[in-house]
């Protein structure tokens, strides 16, 4: 089985500068090898609590455009916003709601939109609105 392996995480230092690619430890700070093409430096120091990995799942963006799902993206489904976690227990990832999982084998997760992550403070507990499909969501 192939499968593309890849993380993602906030550049140390900047505010919501993502970066995508392999991630490394070194003594005890995390680090990401960009896979982008940038090559000057090769790794960039990222802030450990928001780095995520790519579950290998794409959601809905727009007509012709699909969004790569990362672990602490938020999903818009008819369930309400859910959050990409893994699970320990069932060894997978899964979208969860007040600790309520479900296994993208019980959803089409690509119908459904990627609102923002657990990092961005749009989608956190203040209302908000996001259009999509010509609909406005109104999200708690």
């Amino acid at each position: 089985m192939q499968r593309e392996i890849k993380f993602r995480g906030i550049r140390k230092g900047t505010t919501n500068e993502w970066l995508y690619g392999d991630l490394s430890h070194v003594n005890g700070d995390t680090f990401i090898f960009p896979i982008d093409g940038m090559n000057s430096p090769d790794y960039y120091e990222v802030i450990p609590e928001t780095v995520g990995q790519y579950v290998g799942q794409k959601c809905y963006h727009s007509e012709d455009d699909f969004k790569e799902l990362y672990e602490g993206d938020k999903v818009l489904t008819i369930n309400g916003v859910m959050t990409c976690v893994w699970n320990n227990d069932q060894c997978r990832f899964q979208l969860e709601n007040n600790n309520v999982g479900i296994g993208f084998h019980n959803i089409d997760i690509s119908t459904q939109p990627i609102i923002g992550n657990i990092h961005d403070k749009t989608t956190g507990n203040r209302r908000n609105r996001t259009k999509e499909k010509g609909l406005i969501f109104i999200l708690r």
